[in-house]
């Protein structure tokens, strides 16, 4: 995944409409014999399955799994194909729900990490505790932990990590060193760093450099990207407490993140509300901002690989007042729950979790820690990002709540930034908020 989840609201509003149904409830469809599905008589005469496989547009990942299915997979599999439909990202979640709510099915989920307890609390994701049981994967020891832990529901593993996103900090040297400033290690130095970077350099009267800028078009900011240093001061929106989860808003950690945010936030435009993801990425390619929140996607971005006279440094995240946090979404793979190849299914998920394959097919970064051993992600530009996934973690928990409680987070922080709404009642009416949203079921 290259940019962190924006989609999940919608699915939510479909699954309302078919919550306690299951396409094992109803006869086969004509969509069924399409796509690649058979009964278990069938399964015995056919020699040859074709897997449908639904995945986003976004990357480069369809290239690389279809080069590595054809040279390492279908020889030693060759009845086995996998036919790999793309759907832009905006519109992969809904594609996936209403296909499942059709009959319509897909044996290969690609699932956006906070969708995997929506899709296997609706029945769309299959349990995979049995066949991992039974294979050589070693989840605990061999992934980053977090996000394996994310692909899991109620206790179960609904889905195989695949790849993941940490974020790092990314300082513009010419800006620091012109100004004699070390790269932050601190919050505290972020901020300094901020202010002293921030000024008018044309002599108009009006600043046309600065510290950092916000993104307040992603609903997810405030949870993933600036969010960062919300678990940099060791708290999250909410957190499992048993089978129930408990909201972490109304505590120190959040309300000093709020008041280092504000703070932060006066030395950005004055326009920065109007600032999308694509004009921060080329105000920071131009030169005229600081500090950059870096993901892995960024080494491929056109904005700042044609920015040739930028001179960029990148550096793990400035402590918060616990520990250097930092972010981390992706994607897994699930099988699909009403898939009648699930055997075959596993193969290619366990073909996609070899270390040496996830390293060749992944575009952003893998949660593997072997597959770092292996090309492309031996190169020395990607040691910082696995120096982070050290201290990496999923923000929280993926429920199905989840993009409720980030737009609601969200919603506060904006109101908090712009003066709309004091510290205390951000704090108050968010926590109230949040618990109210956590507590449906």
């Amino acid at each position: 995944m290259k940019k962190i989840v924006m989609m999940v609201m919608i699915v939510t509003l479909i699954l309302t409409s078919l919550m306690g149904c299951s396409k094992e409830d109803t006869p086969a469809s004509d969509n069924d014999k399409k796509s690649g599905t058979s009964t278990s008589a069938d399964k015995k005469t056919e020699k040859n399955i074709v897997l449908k496989f639904i995945m986003t547009t976004e990357g480069e990942e369809e290239k690389f799994i279809n080069k590595a299915l054809e040279e390492e997979f279908y020889p030693d599999n060759p009845n086995i194909k996998v036919e790999i439909e793309t759907v832009p990202f905006s519109e992969l979640d809904k594609k996936i729900v209403t296909a499942h709510t059709g009959n319509v099915v897909y044996d290969i989920i690609y699932t956006n990490h906070p969708s995997v307890g929506t899709f296997a609390d609706a029945g769309i994701i299959a349990n995979l505790d049995e066949y991992i049981k039974n294979s050589d994967i070693d989840l605990k020891n061999d992934y980053n932990t977090s996000f394996s832990d994310s692909a899991q529901y109620k206790g179960s593993q609904y889905a195989m990590p695949y790849e993941t996103d940490t974020r790092v900090l990314a300082i513009n040297k010419k800006l620091f060193d012109e100004a004699g400033l070390e790269a932050p290690k601190t919050i505290e130095d972020m901020l300094q760093a901020a202010k002293v970077l921030t000024k008018d350099t044309d002599g108009d009267g009006k600043n046309d450099q600065f510290g950092m800028i916000m993104d307040f078009g992603n609903m997810w900011y405030p949870t993933y990207d600036l969010g960062q240093w919300l678990l940099g001061n060791g708290s999250h929106l909410y957190i499992q407490d048993g089978d129930s989860y408990v909201q972490e808003i109304n505590t120190q950690g959040a309300k000093d993140f709020l008041v280092w945010a504000k703070e932060m936030s006066k030395y950005q435009p004055e326009d920065f509300v109007s600032y999308d993801g694509t004009k921060i990425t080329s105000s920071f390619a131009q030169g005229k901002v600081g500090m950059f929140v870096f993901g892995p996607w960024h080494f491929h971005d056109p904005i700042l690989i044609e920015a040739k006279d930028l001179e960029y440094e990148l550096i793990t995240n400035p402590v918060g007042t616990k520990k250097s946090g930092a972010s981390m979404g992706g994607w897994h793979i699930a099988m699909g729950a009403n898939s009648k190849y699930k055997d075959e299914v596993w193969k290619v998920l366990e073909f996609l979790s070899n270390p040496e394959i996830n390293a060749k097919t992944a575009t952003s970064i893998p949660p593997i820690y072997e597959s770092y051993n292996y090309p492309p992600f031996n190169d020395k530009k990607y040691d910082i990002f696995a120096e982070q996934l050290k201290t990496a973690e999923v923000p929280n928990p993926p429920i199905p709540q989840l993009s409720k409680v980030a737009e609601t987070w969200n919603n506060y922080f904006q109101r908090y930034i712009l003066d709309d709404i004091t510290l205390d009642e951000a704090l108050k009416e968010a926590s109230t908020d949040i618990q109210g949203i956590l507590d449906k079921k």
